[in-house]
């Protein structure tokens, strides 16, 4: 072989002087290190996912306890679609809490518009009383709903607790609009018998 070809392979065998040096890797390409960011990483909504399968689907989300669907008992036989909880095994009528709490703000309105007429009569004709036997008496099994639950109140974990917490207030509320109906109903009355008496007094006066 000649020389030449000799010392050139000589050449290309021997380390690089970065090698020697420790410097071999400087020629290669650091990897850059992307940002983190600040915002913490965002949990992804798997409810949101399982609402949008439910809308997808054309059965009911639970059957009935009854039946695979609430169209044959509801709108066919007439009877109450009964949902048993498959976790805390409580049984209750489908839509039976959203029914009674639709009732429930009815009641309030109700409500609402009873006492404002009841102070307009007693600002406009001064103090009224009602006869108490006239008014309602609540029985002794309901003094416990006296109080009205608030919307806390009503954020109760079981679905029993929950439905029996509207009924009483749906009781109290159903009592209040009643007693004010009557209490208004007698105050009109006697608010027409002083006007039939301020007319007869006025016909006496005209006469003499």
């Amino acid at each position: 072989m000649p020389a030449a070809n000799k010392s050139n392979l000589a050449l290309a065998a021997a380390p690089s002087p970065e090698a020697i040096n420790g410097d071999e890797d400087a020629q290669t390409p650091r990897e850059t290190k992307g940002r983190r960011s600040r915002q913490p990483p965002v949990e992804w909504d798997y409810s949101e996912d399982i609402r949008a399968h439910i809308k997808k689907r054309r059965r009911t989300g639970q059957a009935c306890d009854r039946c695979k669907g609430c169209a044959p008992c509801v709108e066919e036989a007439g009877l109450e679609c009964k949902v048993t909880d498959t976790v805390t095994g409580e049984t209750s009528v489908r839509g039976a809490a959203g029914r009674m709490a639709t009732q429930i703000e009815e009641l309030k309105a109700r409500i609402a518009v009873l006492e404002e007429e009841n102070s307009e009569i007693r600002i406009k004709y001064g103090p009224m009383t009602v006869p108490e036997k006239e008014l309602l008496t609540i029985s002794p099994a309901d003094t416990h709903i006296a109080a009205f639950p608030s919307s806390e109140d009503l954020q109760l974990p079981s679905t029993g607790e929950y439905i029996a917490a509207l009924e009483r207030a749906n009781t109290q509320l159903s009592f209040r609009s009643t007693e004010l109906e009557i209490q208004n109903k007698i105050l009109r009355e006697q608010v027409e018998q002083q006007n039939e008496l301020l007319q007869l007094t006025d016909a006496s006066r005209c006469s003499f």
